[in-house]
């Protein structure tokens, strides 16, 4: 039976204006501006899809999101013009043959002559680039770049209503996130100013809590809202910021790195890919609030995804 895991997911709100979410975002204006290929890869809710509705106002075409369970459309749709196509990560799968769709579009990409401009989860873009240098098919591309804890209050502030936030005994975090990437991902680095507020007495408290919300989410906005929303009540401190826990073995994490770079998949290929252990290991994972079910779709959640970073960074799961 299918498990709703709705509630945890934030109330919907308005993503970060385009132009916050890159620091090349005159360079990504000029590339639409010359009908340019380019890809934009990006983590999960971090508001790839806001800039891809741009890109399809300022073209003026039609914006196609793929599913997993019919990702072959798109070839139907690349001659006939100017094209925005979202979740590309739909067209691979990592399996015997899971590349020929994948191989088929990128042929076609490279002779269009015409805008045309790719959405990517950043894993899959990463993995794919190394297997399959699909970096090499187009003229221009760019990542979602992560906020800093100040640009996520401000985020926060304008889509909620932020209770009183009170100290406590938790030291912050002293690893943040900045817009470094190796080979396409995103790196920790140490926050220098945490260390500092660390070292000397009583850190505020509103500069705590943001410093763990934006250490806890990357950056992420998307991830940061739903964060914020699951700990939310009349007062907060930065102890009440967590993201789902669970215990998993190699092959749970496995899985885990499937969902992280399909964001939807679909639930046959998952259990293909995972095997018979498949059904108990997604169901932990409902539970635990890192997955939610549309239909025959798998959706990794908001609060989910630093779980999902998290566990196939450390077993280094490409």
């Amino acid at each position: 039976m299918a498990v709703d895991s709705s509630a945890d997911v934030p109330p919907p709100s308005t993503p970060p204006t385009p132009e916050r979410l890159l620091s090349e975002f005159e360079a990504f204006e000029e590339a639409l501006a010359a009908d340019r290929t380019i890809a934009v890869a990006g983590e999960p809710y971090a508001g790839r899809g806001a800039l891809l509705s741009h890109a399809a106002d300022a073209l003026g075409a039609e914006r196609v999101r793929l599913d997993p369970t019919d990702p072959g459309r798109i070839r139907a749709e690349i001659g006939g013009g100017p094209l925005v196509v979202d979740d590309c990560q739909q067209l691979y799968t990592r399996r015997i043959g899971g590349f020929d769709l994948l191989r088929d579009v990128l042929t076609a990409l490279s002779d269009a002559d015409h805008a045309v401009v790719t959405g990517w989860n950043d894993r899959a873009w990463a993995y794919l680039d190394q297997v399959e240098s699909v970096g090499e098919v187009f003229a221009e591309s760019f990542s979602i770049r992560q906020f800093s804890p100040d640009e996520l209050e401000a985020y926060v502030r304008d889509r909620r209503e932020v209770p009183e936030i009170e100290g406590d005994n938790l030291g912050d975090s002293i690893v943040s996130t900045d817009d470094r990437t190796w080979r396409g991902i995103s790196v920790p680095s140490l926050d220098f100013g945490v260390l500092n507020d660390q070292i000397w007495p009583t850190p505020e408290p509103t500069k705590s809590f943001f410093s763990r919300l934006c250490a806890l989410s990357r950056g992420n906005p998307g991830v940061a809202l739903a964060v914020f929303d699951r700990a939310s009540r009349d007062g907060v401190s930065p102890s009440d910021l967590e993201t789902p826990a669970v215990d998993l073995d190699e092959t749970g994490d496995f899985l885990l790195r499937l969902l992280l770079a399909g964001e939807r998949s679909d639930s046959e290929i998952l259990a293909d890919r995972v095997g018979e252990r498949y059904g108990r290991l997604l169901g932990r994972l409902d539970r635990a609030g890192i997955t939610s079910r549309d239909g025959d779709s798998v959706i990794l959640t908001p609060v989910g995804v630093p779980t999902a970073v998290e566990r196939t960074e450390r077993r280094r799961i490409l």
